[in-house]
């Protein structure tokens, strides 16, 4: 199908990346793409951005890092989104 022969070559793209990095992809790819993994990463890579402002904040010092994480990780939802997109506009041009 298109959507079998799309996943193939961004599996390609994405081990061509790797390789170019000096990496292995392998092992991630070993099961293939699918439209799971896809949003998974979709989701990490999301709000990686955040998360690199957050270690800034706390001076590049892990131990607040986590502390600032595990506070967000018992937001609800919508409250850790709304404190997660905030974050983002620190980075994101207006």
């Amino acid at each position: 199908t298109l959507k079998e022969q799309r996943l193939d070559a961004l599996s390609r793209e994405v081990a061509d990346e790797f390789k170019q990095a000096g990496r292995d992809a392998s092992s991630w790819l070993s099961s293939g793409l699918n439209n799971a993994r896809l949003a998974s990463m979709a989701l990490y890579d999301g709000r990686l951005p955040a998360f690199r402002v957050m270690l800034n904040r706390c001076n590049d010092e892990l131990a607040c890092f986590y502390d600032e994480a595990k506070r967000l990780s018992k937001l609800g939802v919508d409250e850790r989104n709304l404190e997660l997109d905030e974050l983002m506009a620190a980075v994101l041009p207006m």
